[in-house]
């Protein structure tokens, strides 16, 4: 979903001056500042050709003047209102942008993302963990623990009336498949522990997480100024921004045009970057969290206004706040 923002720059200047009275006026800008004998329309206040005809010479050609000066900057093209989409990740982009001044603007965004909670790669390393665990001699769960593991494979297998019946009857097939898999392992730890118990059970947390996904969502604001090129097509509306936090960090974000090969419309894409100004700081992000600003990323991530479809293959969804 993306709406397009029209490439006629005299019907951007007509939007800015009859905002209040409801967007563009659908090509009456040409009237506006062509046609004598038409009723004109300038910020909310009819003129008709009597009325141009009466009104002085020096008032006409300097509101003309003034009209015609800011014409370049308020002609500029802008993104208005759309719907991105991350072209690598499960992240889409809504904006929603207004004119602040001559060549600055200001956008509101959320950002919403779905990404796999686990990561192939830490596997190793839970396995690692798990043996440690083992390792150290630390008991696993209390004998009241243990006992309701029991109980809990009992109603699962169907050997025990659930204490909430209507709460066993919610859980789906794959709910009470999983569940029974992960209570099996922990009574056997209880039982009798072992390494390799240790390192199932650290297997089996890693595979639900692999079948898990995260949605996020955050909002954020963004000044804009815009840099001209040749043309539309090589102009460009870059963040203003200053050095942020201990890491120093600069946003480089930007939109970016896109003619339209059918009809008179300009499409918007939009690139997220910014560049750590300071790597050789520390960052907290809170207790036993500290990260290297060299660390940060700093690649960029384009978002485009054609969907995309993406095959994460989730079990299961959490709703997470980063």
């Amino acid at each position: 979903m993306i709406f397009a923002s029209p490439s006629n720059p005299k019907e951007n200047l007509a939007s800015q001056l009859t905002r209040h009275r409801g967007g563009f006026l659908f090509g009456m800008a040409n009237h506006l500042l062509i046609d004598c004998c038409h009723t004109k329309v300038i910020d909310g206040m009819a003129m008709t050709t009597r009325t141009l005809r009466v009104a002085s010479l020096r008032t006409w050609l300097g509101f003309g003047i003034a009209l015609f000066i800011s014409l370049p900057s308020w002609a500029q093209e802008f993104p208005t209102v759309g719907l991105l989409y991350n072209t690598k990740e499960a992240h889409s982009l809504s904006y929603r942008c207004s004119m602040l001044a001559p060549s600055k603007m200001e956008c509101e965004f959320v950002q919403t993302a779905i990404r796999r909670k686990g990561d192939p790669n830490t596997l190793a390393r839970l396995i690692e963990q798990s043996k440690r665990e083992f390792r150290s001699g630390k008991q696993f769960a209390s004998a009241k623990d243990c006992q309701a593991y029991g109980e809990m494979v009992d109603v699962l297998e169907g050997r025990k009336k659930a204490p909430l019946p209507e709460g066993l009857a919610k859980l789906t097939a794959m709910e009470k498949r999983d569940l029974l898999e992960i209570a099996n392992v922990m009574t056997s730890i209880c039982s009798n522990p072992t390494e390799e118990g240790y390192i199932r059970l650290g297997r089996l947390s890693h595979a639900r997480d692999m079948r898990t996904c995260l949605v996020s969502s955050q909002t954020f604001r963004q000044t804009f100024g815009y840099i001209g090129g040749r043309d539309s097509a090589s102009s460009a509306w870059v963040v203003e921004s200053r050095p942020e936090g201990v890491c120093g960090v600069v946003q480089l974000s930007r939109f970016t045009p896109e003619r339209s090969d059918v009809g008179d419309y300009t499409f918007w894409r939009y690139t997220a970057k910014k560049a750590i100004t300071n790597p050789q700081a520390i960052a907290f992000l809170g207790v036993g969290n500290n990260i290297k600003c060299s660390e940060l990323d700093e690649a960029e991530y384009f978002y485009d206004w054609r969907s995309k479809q993406q095959p994460l293959q989730c079990d299961y969804i959490e709703f997470s706040v980063l």
